[in-house]
């Protein structure tokens, strides 16, 4: 389990910086209002996602140390 408190200890700069979609391949999706939603990698929604050609993707942001 994720500890909350512990990730939020730091600002993040965007989600696609974050370990979220770095180390553990969540998505962060955002809606046409801007809002954001993580989606599980292993969940029906991210299958629905991601066989979407017509949704823009991006990668996560590659770490500065590797």
């Amino acid at each position: 389990a994720l500890d909350y408190a512990h990730f939020h200890a730091r600002g993040q700069a965007c989600m696609r910086a974050s370990p979220l979609t770095k180390r553990y391949g969540w998505a962060a999706h955002y809606d046409a209002a801007g809002k954001l939603a993580l989606v599980d990698p292993g969940s029906a929604a991210y299958a629905a996602l991601a066989a979407d050609p017509e949704l823009p993707t991006a990668p996560a942001m590659r770490s500065k140390r590797g």
